[in-house]
């Protein structure tokens, strides 16, 4: 069987280019500048201690000139490459840098397959794309969006995440976007043009962090498809072959709950955004996958079987981002609930407690029970009802 061009051993895709068919958070926003307009960016998304303000470049303030999450998403619009310098306005700090002068810590380092290492420069980490050292900007965002992330997570654990000294290694410009498990390494495409640079997307690079987080997390279990059943090889009747790219059936497989528990932590970050690819769809709704949305507030309602089918008559049934933005929706309706509780940090803690026993062999239903044990460990089984009443609602049995 053929195999696609750019496939590479063992390595987890996020598919951006398919295209076959009190949030308790510190918040800082600053409107600088009469006339200064931005998307309106509530609290919850204004988070991380970045600063939006028209000034950034010239502030002394900030040590680095960012996107918040993309583009598209800050600005609410399709956006083109000419105005991406005006658009560099989120002020942050970067925080965790060892003395290397690079953009490296204990945990990662972020490099470009193209211009190898960033350095910080006379003007510290504030590079504007289309001037002198502009290339850089896409390693700065990637090292920003990667240490913010893993921050939160441990925030929420209280202690190191399960990436605290794995030695991850982030590749701008690549000519692909994925992780590999093998390398241990997540690539970001340089993409068609600079707005759709993988980079300058922060829910790209965090979607695939949470796929090495899972990874290590489960000890290898998650990706491990040794005699594995409930993945198959799928692809349209004239075309390339993508291995083990589609569930069996509507009962689910493990890389449809890996890209799901992915997308949910990308909803997590960005509650109020919840979906990933606006810039390279330039739709400030995010990517459609098989003419299903993959934002997970539009995914609320639907089954299974819709997931399940969206890429039938592509070649791909059981396409396992389809069903995964299925599961990843089911843990943001839960997040969602429980957050209306002020009690969302209890299913972060269970997100990463269940994460741990994923194995390769999983399906939505093996899973399930992992959920309804990790929550009996560690809140009685408060939650399982809901989890168990978000599954029935999706008709997964």
């Amino acid at each position: 069987m053929m195999k696609h061009p750019i496939y590479r051993q063992r390595l987890t895709w996020i598919l951006l280019a398919v295209a076959v068919g009190a949030m308790a958070i510190p918040m800082t926003f600053q409107n600088c500048g009469e006339g200064f307009a931005v998307r309106q960016l509530d609290a919850a998304s204004m988070a991380y201690g970045g600063v939006i303000r028209r000034d950034c470049m010239e502030s002394f303030e900030a040590q680095a000139c960012l996107f918040f999450k993309n583009p598209v998403a800050q600005k609410g619009a399709p956006a083109g490459d000419d105005e991406l310098p005006g658009l560099q306005l989120l002020g942050v700090e970067l925080t965790g840098l060892d003395s290397s002068g690079y953009l490296k810590n204990a945990n990662f380092e972020v490099s470009s397959s193209a211009h190898g290492r960033a350095h910080e420069g006379s003007n510290g980490w504030k590079f504007q794309w289309g001037a002198a050292g502009g290339e850089n900007l896409p390693q700065v965002m990637a090292y920003y969006w990667a240490q913010v992330t893993i921050e939160e997570i441990e925030t929420v654990l209280g202690g190191p995440s399960a990436l605290s000294g794995k030695g991850l290694k982030i590749l701008t410009d690549a000519n692909y976007t994925g992780y590999s498990v093998a390398e241990n390494t997540i690539y970001l495409s340089r993409g068609s043009s600079g707005v759709k640079n993988h980079s300058l997307s922060g829910e790209v690079l965090i979607h695939l962090l949470m796929e090495a987080h899972l990874r290590t997390s489960s000890g290898g279990g998650a990706y491990d498809l040794t005699g594995d059943t409930h993945h198959r090889d799928c692809g349209p009747t004239e075309g390339p072959v993508f291995s083990l790219e589609c569930c069996v059936d509507t009962k689910g497989c493990s890389k449809a709950i890996t890209a799901g528990l992915a997308d949910f932590w990308v909803a997590r970050m960005f509650p109020e955004m919840p979906t990933v690819g606006e810039a390279l769809a330039q739709n400030a709704g995010g990517l459609n996958h098989c003419g299903l949305s993959r934002n997970l507030n539009s995914f609320a309602n639907l089954t299974v079987n819709a997931a399940y089918s969206a890429c039938q008559t592509a070649g791909f049934p059981g396409q396992v981002y389809s069903m995964g933005t299925a599961m990843g929706s089911i843990w943001f309706e839960v997040w969602k609930q429980a957050h209306a509780q002020g009690r969302a940090s209890e299913i972060e803690e269970l997100f990463f407690e269940v994460q741990k026993s994923l194995k390769g062999s999983d399906t939505f239903l093996t899973f399930l029970t992992k959920i309804q044990d990790a929550d009996q460990r560690l809140f009685s089984g408060l939650w399982s009802d809901r989890f168990v009443q978000e599954y029935a609602r999706r008709g997964i049995n």
